[in-house]
């Protein structure tokens, strides 16, 4: 039990170390599907330069995250 709490508080300490200080801006966006005839709307949430909706994206390459959601 205690060298599972170990490990685990060792792996949470390395993540939060290597963590980035970004900023998180926000923006929606509406795709229209022509095959479906309907709007695919999204969200969309990047490193950002402050936080907030629609500011500019801070350099550097980042991973892409996707999440899908039936309606």
């Amino acid at each position: 039990m205690i060298r599972t709490l170990l490990s685990s508080l060792l792996v949470t300490s390395v993540a939060c170390a290597m963590a980035q200080p970004y900023a998180i801006g926000n923006t929606a966006r509406n795709w229209y599907d022509a095959v479906r005839m309907r709007d695919v709307p999204a969200e969309l949430h990047y490193p950002a330069l402050a936080d907030g909706d629609d500011q500019p994206a801070a350099a550097g390459a980042f991973p892409c995250w996707c999440w899908g959601m039936a309606s």
